[in-house]
């Protein structure tokens, strides 16, 4: 069996399959303290506005909730759809590195 050797083609491959890892591990650490900045919105939101409504109850206390949680299921579906795009991408190198070294 002969040995395979790396090429520099091989080498630049693998250097974007690492920029993409580090890509997607950088959209989860945002998503995380995305999510993070939700629940410390929400707590917020309600202790201000239990202030400005004077202790009663109001529709506000649903509403900016709701708000502050749609605004983070937008930023959680695009950070998922940003990883799975760079997850794609990640196994298309994979597979054409693994054809260029069978071939």
């Amino acid at each position: 069996m002969t040995e395979y050797k790396k090429t520099c083609e091989d080498e630049l491959d693998w250097a974007c399959v690492d920029q993409l890892h580090e890509a997607t591990l950088q959209i989860s650490k945002s998503c995380f303290e995305f999510k993070k900045i939700c629940v410390g919105l929400i707590g917020a939101a309600l202790a201000i506005l239990v202030k400005l409504t004077d202790n009663q109850l109001d529709h506000t206390y649903f509403l900016i909730p709701l708000l502050i949680c749609f605004g983070f299921w937008v930023a959680d579906f695009f950070s998922i759809l940003l990883s799975k795009k760079n997850e794609n991408c990640h196994e298309q190198e994979t597979a054409s590195n693994s054809s260029k070294k069978f071939n």
